[in-house]
């Protein structure tokens, strides 16, 4: 899938495992999760699966790196056979999704045309943008087969959201950006369009949006791109609805 700098068709996915991107995401993690953050408890349950506990804050990082090591040293095998199963699955779908990602946004797309894709076992899945890295789930955490793509694919969309969103200026000075991109995640990867290349994977909003999502979904069809369905978003929380963020 060779492309041009400015085209999503031409983005490609490196799959592995990575020790490394798997440090530094929890660092990230760290620094955003606070205890009264809906994904503490996940984040804390995969804390304790490595033998750690307590406040992530105050985990050195010589005893991470330890626990760390230990445990993927057990599951490395296991892994690098998900990461070749879920190649596979995107050499399957990834040119239609990207395909279809250009033909959503509809604009010159100036972020990096290389991502890392790596199984993460903090159970919070990210993407770290400095180092064009993405997180997916392990094998043994996903709930069905189509699980860990459709986090790859929804993080990608955040990176082709966040470019789109910066070259356009449409979110200027919005103080709810994170949440405007989390509820055009679901609605855009409900779409059949999209929804056809992880059918066995149901898309759950986080609990604060379901509202938003819900009372968008019977306008979504007459939304094709990107510009109409962020703009009909921002539209519908501010008549009156910031309370389903809260």
């Amino acid at each position: 899938m060779q492309g041009q700098s400015n085209d999503r068709e031409g983005v490609q996915l490196v799959w592995g495992v990575s020790l490394d991107l798997d440090m530094s995401g929890f660092t990230a993690l760290r620094d955003e999760i606070s205890a009264e953050h809906p994904l503490f408890p996940e984040f804390s349950e995969a804390l304790g699966r490595i033998g750690l506990s307590g406040s992530p804050r105050s985990i050195s990082n010589e005893a991470l790196q330890t626990h760390i090591a230990s445990f993927y040293e057990a599951i490395h095998a296991e892994e690098s056979d998900h990461c070749v199963l879920l190649q596979q699955q995107w050499n399957r779908t990834g040119e239609v999704f990207l395909k279809r990602s250009n033909e959503l946004f509809n604009h010159s797309y100036n972020g990096p045309m290389r991502f890392f894709a790596y199984p993460s076992i903090w159970r919070v899945h990210i993407q770290q943008p400095d180092r064009h890295a993405i997180s997916f789930p392990l094998e043994r955490d996903t709930r069905d087969k189509d699980e860990a793509l459709y986090v790859v694919v929804h993080e990608l969309l955040h990176a082709f959201f966040f470019d789109f969103a910066e070259a356009t200026g449409l979110l200027k000075d919005r103080n709810d950006v994170w949440d405007i991109s989390e509820i055009f995640n679901v609605l855009v990867l409900q779409q059949a369009r999209f929804a056809d290349l992880y059918p066995a994977h149901s898309i759950i909003p986080y609990p604060q949006h379901e509202d938003i999502v819900s009372g968008l979904q019977e306008m979504l069809p007459g939304l094709r791109n990107a510009e109409s369905i962020i703009k009909a978003i921002c539209r519908y929380i501010d008549n009156g609805r910031r309370e389903s963020l809260v």
